[in-house]
Formats: structure tokens, sequence, C-alpha cells
């Protein structure tokens, strides 16, 4: 694994990425100035590794799942879009948010990259 986009789901208000040790992290956002995206480049993930990409987000106060659309890209440029539903070859990864009235609504959400199998 060479690249990683993540698309952030719309009920989450991301605040910061991580970015790792050798690669280049950018987040996008959209015409109101709200994180909606990010991307990360320029490392590497040897075959049967993985590493965490990480994301400070708030969550949403009410239950409901988050899902997490991303494109994985290897060296030789191709790529694996983990972007369907949970019954797909290739599922975005999801994130079931509970209702927790006692605690503020906060969370750090991570995302994996492997370059043998899958984005979580």
């Amino acid at each position: 694994t060479v690249g990683l986009e993540v698309e952030f789901p719309d009920a989450l208000t991301v605040v910061a990425i991580d970015v790792p040790p050798g690669w280049r992290g950018a987040t996008h956002k959209d015409r109101e100035g709200r994180i909606v995206s990010a991307s990360w480049d320029g490392g590497e993930i040897p075959p049967k590794q993985a590493l965490e990409f990480g994301v400070l987000a708030r969550n949403p106060t009410e239950e409901t799942d988050l899902s997490w659309q991303a494109i994985q890209t290897y060296q030789d440029a191709s790529e694996v879009q983990w972007i369907g539903p949970e019954e797909a070859q290739f599922p975005a990864a999801l994130t079931r948010v509970l209702a927790d009235a006692g605690a503020p609504p906060s969370a750090t959400a991570c995302t994996e990259a492997s370059s043998s199998a899958s984005t979580h």
C-alpha cells in the first residue's frame, strides 16, 4: 500500500488527522470549511503488514452507524475501493456509535490500511 483516501461519514465532525512517520497527509474541506476527507501518500506498507491512520473527531450525539469509504492504492497503481455495502467483496468500514447520555460527544477513530487485506 502506498496511498489511502478516506471519505468521512457526514455525521462525524473531523478535527484533525494523524500522519504516520514517512507519510504525507492532507485534509480536504467542503465549501463551509468542514473536513470531509483525507488522503495519505509518500509512505509504504509492506505486504502482510498494517498501519494505523488516526482521525480525531467528534461523534454524533445520537446512536448511528458511520460508513467510512476508502480507496487503497498499491505500488503498481492498482486500487481497491472499500466503498460497498457490508455483504460486498470490498465493504466500507462501519463504526457503530452508541448513545451515552453521561459522556461528552467526542471520540477518536482510527482507519487501518493493510497491504494484504482491508481498510477498517
